[in-house]
């Protein structure tokens, strides 16, 4: 579980519970040829963030659900390389 902060200093703890699926194939035409095409899908649950409260209240932070997040990409590679 890791902690990343933003630009007004808010701790932002990433969820515990995470998906991830990956997906790559890689092509060979001739010895010094080959296509790659790699496909990714990350989801993480639960994200949690500290937030800051007015010392008046007798707390100064508490801990709230800010959502989840996805990222998903692909990407191709397409190399030659001399013999």
């Amino acid at each position: 579980m890791g902690m990343l902060s933003n630009l007004w200093g808010t701790q932002v703890w990433n969820g515990k519970d995470r998906e991830k699926t990956t997906l790559g194939l890689n092509f060979v035409i001739n010895r010094g040829t080959s296509f790659n095409i790699e496909v990714y899908d990350r989801k993480t649950y639960g994200m949690l963030s500290t937030q800051d409260l007015d010392t008046t209240s007798g707390y100064t932070s508490y801990t709230s659900n800010v959502g989840d997040m996805q990222n998903r990409d692909y990407r191709f590679y397409f190399l030659i390389c001399g013999v």
